[in-house]
């Protein structure tokens, strides 16, 4: 008789538990889930301690977007290896899916205790603590992780800045959220889920402008892109928002049916021009409570086509957050005597703001002219006003010009303002008297200039404040007044932290010379500093603290003008702020 073999029990053990093991491998290949989750888990009852079958185990329940299931697997795992930083991060997220940030955290803060440069943890660690109320420290953990990948370069940061905008945006600072959201479209430009955002953000701000162009960027990448049909369907359809009614500034006195009347003389004296401005009149007024109101009055003989592309949308500066606005008058009179009144009327943002990096609380108010052909005349009247008073304290600058690049037959200035509010005026390029008129405790000023020319734009040619007729007016008694009211904005924005210095020693350990670190230091600040501007209220004239502007790395140009002085200081080099005109 043949002596029957004896197969040793641990050698049986194991190749049965391979044989499960190539069984779940082969289903992975064929996407057949059920057979290789019970293959992995057969070979989990022959090998309970073994890893590989509860990490497979949970990536099915991942992939299958079973989470509960999913979750008791990654946490069976990671009792057998604790030290699996994937498999932490695997957690978390799934922790993030079902709603428990607080177990998310614990998962991310671990995997950063194995790893502390883990970008996935540092990201959705900082998500987490968002989730949970914990502002501060969630903004700290994405600038780790931004200090690590700059630029995103990384999959694991392609949200970073939609996370810091989530921040920003619970905290009610819009500026600094749109800002993040732009920086993540430069980056990425088919972000979706950004565009939308500042999509919903523009509607609560009421720039529906700014929001239809996101949505519509939304169509370009995705044409079927539901949520932006529809945004884009009711913003079409919204009617123009109600506007607190304004009574004109009325200074001056002026026949505007006579001028319009005799309008087609400027076809004969002026055979070759597009447009003639029959009327440029502007009326300003600042009363006892230190509101400010003025009217703007324009009456135009278009003579051409292009004098009508110059003149069919009129684009009126304010800002809807601290001024009302109301159009008085906004028509066209066609040469047979016709009138079409104006109704359309559009908020949107300058140009300038979305070409560059900036968010500022002025909008244009945009009265779209109707009826234009050639030969018609259009009058336009807008007053606008301060929304609260400031108790006679608040300061007031401005200028007029008496020239355009088209004639125009007369333009007048009225400014009027209680007899204790002193100011300066200037007059460039000109010379001439304001009339003054003094009633009571008011008195007015009156500037009227003649007919001009029209200015005629050359390649090359000087900035047109160097060459027009014009004043300027300030209540500013002198430039150090000027100096001393923004040194006063900013004598507490210099400040330095212990990254200021950290960071000024890291550019100028090993420079000998104070100009090769004052140079680097510039190099630092105007490359690595991004420009962002947010003119927002006050701080359109007053600049962000040192350390703010270091920790968010941008700016504008105050902003990084303050970070450069506080660096500067750090070497014992004094500098200061110049004021000056950037255009």
């Amino acid at each position: 008789l043949r002596r029957q073999e004896t197969v040793d029990p641990f050698i049986l053990r194991n190749q049965q538990w391979k044989k499960q093991i190539r069984i779940a491998d082969q289903a992975l290949l064929d996407r057949n889930f059920p057979l290789a989750l019970g293959a992995f888990q057969n070979a989990l009852l022959i090998k309970p301690k073994h890893s590989l079958p509860h990490i497979e185990i949970a990536k099915i329940y991942f992939q299958t977007q079973d989470y509960e299931k999913a979750r008791d697997a990654f946490s069976n795992y990671l009792a057998l290896e604790p030290k699996d930083r994937n498999a932490r991060n695997y957690l978390g997220y799934i922790h993030e899916k079902l709603g428990n940030y607080e177990a998310a955290t614990e998962q991310f803060e671990n995997s950063l205790r194995i790893n502390s440069r883990d970008l996935y943890a540092l990201n959705h660690l900082g998500l987490a603590y968002k989730q949970t109320g914990k502002l501060d420290d969630a903004e700290m953990i994405l600038r780790k992780a931004l200090a690590i990948d700059p630029i995103c370069q990384r999959t694991e940061s392609k949200n970073l800045h939609n996370y810091l905008a989530l921040i920003f945006q619970e905290r009610g600072d819009i500026g600094e959220a749109i800002a993040e959201y732009r920086e993540s479209i430069r980056l990425f430009h088919n972000d979706i889920w950004a565009r939308q955002q500042l999509g919903a953000i523009f509607e609560d701000e009421g720039r529906h402008f700014e929001a239809q162009i996101q949505y519509s960027k939304i169509l370009e990448i995705d044409s079927e892109n539901l949520l932006a049909k529809d945004r884009l369907q009711v913003l079409n359809q919204l009617s123009t928002p109600n506007i607190v009614k304004i009574n004109p500034v009325d200074i001056i006195e002026i026949d505007n049916e006579q001028i319009i009347g005799n309008g087609y003389l400027a076809e004969t004296t002026y055979p070759n021009a597009d447009a003639v401005i029959l009327l440029n009149q502007f009326s300003h007024e600042i009363l006892t409570n230190g509101q400010t109101r003025y009217t703007t009055h324009q009456i135009i003989k278009l003579l051409t086509y292009r004098g009508i592309k110059q003149y069919d949308d009129i684009a009126i500066p304010y800002n809807p957050d601290a001024q009302h606005l109301t159009v008085n008058q906004a028509r066209t009179i066609l040469s047979d005597g016709s009138i079409y009144q104006s109704e359309t009327f559009n908020r949107v943002t300058p140009p300038g703001l979305l070409e560059y990096n900036l968010y500022s609380d002025t909008v244009w108010h945009v009265i779209s002219m109707s009826a234009l052909e050639p030969g018609c005349t259009i009058e336009y009247q807008v007053s606008i006003e301060d929304a609260t008073t400031s108790n006679g304290e608040n300061r007031f600058w401005g200028g007029f010009h008496f020239q355009s690049t088209n004639p125009t037959l007369q333009t007048n200035y009225a400014f009027r303002l209680p007899k204790d509010r002193g100011f300066r005026w200037k007059a460039v390029n000109c010379t001439i008297e304001p009339q003054i008129v003094s009633e009571n405790e008011i008195v007015t000023y009156l500037w009227h200039y003649g007919e001009t020319p029209a200015i005629h734009e050359e390649v090359g040619m000087p900035n047109i404040d160097e060459i027009v007729p014009r004043f300027s007016f300030s209540s500013f008694d002198s430039w150090d007044e000027v100096s001393n009211w923004y040194r006063e904005l900013a004598k507490d924005r210099y400040d330095f932290d212990s990254n200021i210095k950290q960071i000024v020693n890291n550019l100028t350990s090993g420079l000998e010379t104070q100009h090769e670190k004052i140079r680097t230091i510039y190099n630092f600040v105007t490359s690595k500093i991004r420009y962002v501007g947010i003119e927002l209220g006050k701080g359109a004239y007053q600049p962000s603290l040192a350390s703010q502007v270091l920790h968010k790395r941008y700016g504008d140009c105050k902003d990084k003008t303050t970070l450069m002085i506080s660096m500067l200081d750090q070497i014992d080099v004094q500098a200061f702020p110049v004021l000056i005109n950037p255009s």
